[in-house]
């Protein structure tokens, strides 16, 4: 099939197919630009003392997460309690002489 058959006006779509012409960032150049470069000229570079910042920040978020996780673990599996009560008969009612 070459063409595309028409499409009655209550099966159109309301939103465009194609995306309409739009101006792409551009460098000192004139060439384009990705978006990380744009990003990165915007921002500018992270320095070495940014990525230690941030390398400390995830062991210490790592470290708390362990943490909270050992203490989780730790409540919920107390054999000691669990032992107790397994221990424990039944209570009886008194026989009736």
């Amino acid at each position: 099939m070459t063409q595309t058959p028409p499409i009655p006006e209550a099966g159109q779509s309301p939103y465009p197919i194609e995306e309409p012409p739009h101006e792409h960032p551009t460098g000192p150049n004139g060439e384009p630009l990705h978006f990380a470069d744009a990003v990165q000229e915007e921002h500018g570079r992270l320095t070495r003392e940014t990525m230690a910042l941030l390398g400390v920040a995830a062991a210490i978020g790592i470290g708390a997460i362990g943490a909270l996780a050992r203490m989780a673990f730790k409540r919920s599996a107390k054999p000691g309690k669990r032992a107790a009560r397994a221990k424990r008969a039944p209570a009886r009612k008194p026989a009736r002489a």
